[in-house]
């Protein structure tokens, strides 16, 4: 389970017993303990992909002597939770559903759903207001009844007996008890799902690009004026990317650049030299420049970063709506002056990280998204020659692929 309130990885005890309490516990806190601004815009961004606002909602009903509203009873409110429950493509998600009521409920059904889709949004603003173009690109979408009531003329004879739940068919009484009620259930996970996303605009107010997976329970009443009872939980979905797929991103790289300056006062030249191309999420990405300064001017810095760079679309259509994604590394800068006639080799470490950017390092999107029709992304390893004002930078950029996994050994 991932904790993204705290970017914790929580992984099963040998025992094979979690330790639920404490975990949750810890993953229940607000977000007025954030200090950085950053993390805060980053976990409410999270929270509202899953929904987590509504974690459960409980049912109003007039007071019987002045008509305002008041809370019923029915549920006993849970604290929110930032956990996220792990899987990978094809999995099976194997789960109990549990329902806590302070007295019984009588209902029409209990409804379990898991969904899955890529979701965008670009905001479109026109003298009248504004308007919102959303895509949808589902990949899973199954329903569950697992509880339903029983008709008067069934042989349950016990108002509160559950029975049933065999050979796919839902349980069933004539209402759910007061106490702890479980309902099992299980879905399947598709192999060929694409793996879940954190917000990729995290800065745009109204605009998004994400791949979420939730489960959501809903208590139907089947009455116009009753409020049904709903709840959600988000699942992670990590895709599995291997590096070592193609031998040649594990093949030693080199690229040279070369920037003529201006009225031919020279030229300065950068050779970026990596071990390979593809890497794994967490590392680092060790590079070696080699910068030959034969202009004039002097240099005043080297900075190296890894940028995240895309596009989302509204639609598979040509003529669809389209906003650019670009989320900046955190960059390493090397602050020495090369002098002019000059040369050097720097030797740098650039870490995996875009927290400064507002997205869980922990969580970015593996490979290129191929199977998303919405979403398209690559990482592009960014080298920056600072030259003085009004004098060009050079600009290395070499495509990166980012993985989890690698089934070959790398020499």
């Amino acid at each position: 389970m991932y904790d993204y309130g705290h970017s914790t990885l929580h992984t099963k005890p040998q025992d094979n017993q979690w330790p639920l309490e404490a975990i949750c516990k810890e993953a229940s806190s607000g977000l007025e303990h954030f200090a950085d601004k950053n993390e805060k815009a980053r976990v409410e961004k999270m929270d509202a992909i899953f929904n987590r606002k509504q974690l459960m909602e409980k049912i109003f009903e007039p007071h019987p002597e002045n008509g305002n509203s008041v809370t019923n009873s029915i549920i006993v409110q849970k604290q929110m939770s930032r956990l996220l429950p792990m899987y990978k493509p094809g999995d099976v998600i194997h789960g109990v559903l549990i329902i806590e009521l302070t007295e019984p409920i009588e209902g029409q059904s209990l409804v379990l759903k898991l969904h899955g889709q890529a979701r965008t949004n670009k905001r479109i603003y026109h003298r009248y207001g504004y308007h919102d173009v959303i895509g949808k690109a589902d990949y899973i979408k199954e329903k569950e009844t697992i509880w339903s009531k029983a008709n008067g003329e069934s042989e349950i004879s016990d108002t509160f007996a559950i029975i049933g739940g065999n050979n796919n068919e839902p349980m069933k009484s004539m209402m759910i008890p007061a106490g702890v009620n479980r309902f099992p259930f299980e879905f399947h996970l598709p192999k060929d799902c694409p793996g879940s996303t954190p917000p990729l605009l995290p800065n745009a107010w109204h605009d998004y690009a994400y791949i979420a997976y939730r489960l959501k329970a809903k208590i139907r009443f089947g009455k116009m004026l009753s409020r049904d009872i709903i709840a959600t939980q988000g699942l992670w979905i990590d895709q599995q990317k291997d590096i070592g797929v193609y031998t040649r991103n594990l093949q030693p790289f080199i690229t040279e650049t070369t920037l003529d300056t201006f009225k031919g006062n020279g030229k300065v030249t950068c050779t970026v030299k990596m071990p390979q191309t593809a890497f794994l999420r967490g590392g680092p990405i060790p590079a070696s420049i080699e910068i030959g300064n034969m202009a004039k001017e002097d240099i005043y810095g080297v900075i190296a970063r890894l940028d995240m760079c895309g596009k989302m679309r509204t639609s598979t259509h040509c003529m669809a709506l389209t906003r650019k994604i670009h989320r900046k590394g955190m960059e390493i800068e090397d602050g020495n002056i090369i002098r002019a006639g000059s040369a050097t080799v720097i030797h740098i470490n650039v870490p995996i990280n875009f927290d400064q950017a507002k997205v869980d390092s922990n969580l970015i999107p593996l490979g290129t998204l191929e199977d998303c029709a919405l979403i398209d992304l690559q990482y592009h390893f960014k080298v920056i020659i600072k030259r003085p004002a009004f004098c060009k930078n050079l600009e290395v950029d070499i495509p990166i692929c980012i993985g989890n996994i690698c089934s070959t050994k790398i020499l």
